[in-house]
């Protein structure tokens, strides 16, 4: 015969058990060490290193004497195809581009601000990779948590069975009362591996996330406190914005295409001419500033500074709109999770007056066992508003850009 105290002490093991799932130390692993383990992993941070080494090199470029490359030229004429009066004529040169005032430290300034602001990228996308976290080991401490249920909720039901099956065999329970409760058993042993079921494929796409095993109680975090920082995207779009503008002030001093100087040396005989006369001479070309030129290059950096600050309004925005949000959610679940803690113990109680009532010959197994599976109900809601004070304060962390 099962205890009338059953339901109730069944809800306060269960209530122990989230608790140790929930507060106990997370052994070796912590939140920061699965989401460093997910950033190591994450594709978007990979390509963003080798962004870095492009702006190392633009940076190194910056800082040369000439813009570009140094350019080797050189012309042999002669008329000895045609009349071949003697007249032979040789040039070489070799010339480089150079700088317009003020172009290389613009450029190194465009190149700084990218530099910078790929810090700011770096955290941001961090910052999203903690979310992916966070939201991924909430639902495996879910599951992990429901399945405890689930495994308590068939071993009573396996109890009750064989106690049903003896009071049988003693002729104080009918046949339907031996088929209702194996019934009873058989649904929750169908419940109990789904619970198993879900729990292996959160488990494995965490460890796809992360290439580590879950722990359950890494999910806690404190309530976060005052920002020392700037959230990670609000640092993004400010880097966007310092880019925008190094790039319209490189825009404005390059309006033409950069100047070169050479020095030529040419070889030459006249017409009929007994010897050759050498000469040496410097070589310069300015390429005109025009209009056509200028316009796109111009419209195109300001239309990007436009860009990039309403992109950091919107930002600002949707931040301040999720921080307000993940406030009101985390009240929200700490009222469903005394709510649920409340109807857990009145469930319970009102378990343990049936269960005596059971037992005393006063209520039928049905409305038993009816009332048993309100309160595995309200054990597993209570399970879900426990994990959900959890999550709620992460996502919490997240509005704020907290950062494992």
């Amino acid at each position: 015969m099962p205890s009338p105290h059953l339901a109730h002490a069944g809800a306060l093991a269960s209530a122990i058990l989230l608790f140790a799932l929930l507060a106990a130390p997370a052994s070796s692993q912590t939140l920061h060490d699965f989401v460093e383990a997910a950033a190591a992993r994450n594709p978007d941070l990979a390509a963003l290193t080798g962004r870095r080494d492009a702006i190392g090199a633009r940076q190194s470029a910056a800082d040369a004497l000439t813009p570009g490359a140094p350019t080797f030229s050189g012309s042999y004429a002669t008329d000895q195809v045609l009349r071949n009066r003697q007249q032979r004529e040789a040039q070489i040169g070799i010339s480089t581009p150079i700088w317009l005032p003020g172009e290389g430290t613009a450029s190194r300034h465009v190149a700084d601000a990218e530099l910078s602001r790929s810090s700011a990228q770096a955290a941001a996308i961090k910052l999203k990779v903690a979310g992916q976290v966070r939201d991924s080991l909430a639902e495996f401490a879910l599951a992990q948590a429901e399945l405890a249920v689930a495994e308590r909720r068939l071993r009573d039901a396996r109890t009750l069975e064989g106690d049903v099956s003896r009071r049988a065999r003693a002729g104080e329970a009918s046949e339907a009362d031996v088929l209702l409760a194996r019934a009873e058993r058989i649904a929750t042993d169908g419940e109990l591996r789904d619970r198993r079921v879900a729990l292996e494929q959160s488990r494995l796409d965490f460890q796809s996330l992360t290439g580590i095993p879950p722990v359950a109680a890494a999910m806690n975090e404190p309530i976060p406190a005052p920002a020392a920082t700037a959230h990670p995207r609000l640092e993004d779009a400010k880097g966007a914005i310092d880019v925008a503008r190094a790039n319209q002030a490189l825009a404005g001093i390059q309006v033409r295409d950069s100047p070169e100087i050479g020095v030529v040396a040419r070889r030459n005989r006249d017409i009929y001419g007994t010897v050759y006369d050498n000469s040496i001479g410097i070589e310069l070309r300015i390429p005109f500033a025009t209009d056509a030129r200028n316009r796109p290059r111009q419209t195109a950096a300001q239309a990007e500074l436009t860009e990039a600050s309403a992109g950091y309004a919107a930002a600002e925005r949707e931040i301040g709109t999720e921080q307000q949000k993940a406030r009101i959610g985390y009240d929200n679940a700490l009222v469903q999770r005394d709510l649920a803690r409340e109807r857990m113990r009145a469930l319970a109680q009102q378990s343990a007056l049936v269960g005596r009532g059971y037992q005393g010959g006063q209520i039928s197994l049905l409305d038993y066992v009816r009332v048993r599976a309100l309160t595995y109900d309200a054990e597993a809601a209570g399970s879900r508003a426990e994990i959900g004070v959890a999550k709620a304060r992460s996502r919490l962390n997240q509005a704020f850009g907290v950062i494992p």
